[in-house]
């Protein structure tokens, strides 16, 4: 329980299926979820079950395949909630059912925008319309570095043995990892000290 406690996470596809789930299941653990479809009752639905749980959540309508409107929702969860944690990029749809000689271009675009040019979409939009959640990894890392160098000065472990020991690195990647960072690379500053990128 309370695991992702105070988070704020954003579901696409968050109206019915493993979305609607993974809304509940965020809920129960004290996230505050956006949930965003373009299904606007279902969508509803998973948030009224949501608060009926004593969850925090709301619905936006979102189609995840316009960027106008990813900015929008994205901006709207931003002055709601006041920062974004997580994104669950769930969105997805399957197209017409219908044999592939038959499908229209529309319904061709449709697939394409949802599920191939969306996630690339969401990859790069998430920092820009959030400088705040750099900010915080940026803080959070510059505090951890100083902390780990006054460590290793006060035990007497000189920094670029510290560093070859691979010790530091495991530090600050278990860190990185609680802040959502893939990679943090490290290098000796001179002789002295170290540098984070």
């Amino acid at each position: 329980m309370d695991r992702v406690k105070g988070r704020v996470v954003i579901v696409t596809g968050g109206a019915h299926g493993i979305g609607h789930t993974t809304c509940m299941l965020l809920a129960k653990e004290g996230a505050y979820v956006a949930v965003t479809d373009v299904l606007d009752e279902e969508g509803q639905k998973t948030v009224e079950a949501i608060k009926s749980a004593s969850g925090t959540a709301q619905f936006w309508h979102l189609d995840v395949s316009k960027e106008r409107e990813v900015e929008n929702v994205f901006a709207a969860v931003v002055s709601r909630f006041g920062k974004i944690d997580i994104l669950v990029n769930n969105a997805g749809i399957a197209g017409a059912d219908k044999p592939t000689h038959e499908v229209t271009e529309k319904e061709w675009d449709s697939v394409i925008g949802v599920n191939v040019i969306s996630p690339e979409m969401f990859e790069f939009l998430p920092a820009a319309l959030v400088p705040e959640i750099l900010e915080r990894i940026k803080s959070h890392a510059r505090k951890r570095m100083d902390e780990l160098v006054r460590e290793t000065s006060f035990n007497g472990v000189p920094h670029e043995d510290f560093l070859e020991q691979g010790e530091i690195w495991e530090t600050l990647k278990e860190s990185a990892a609680r802040h959502s960072i893939d990679v943090i690379a490290l290098g000796t500053h001179g002789r002295r000290g170290l540098r984070s990128c």
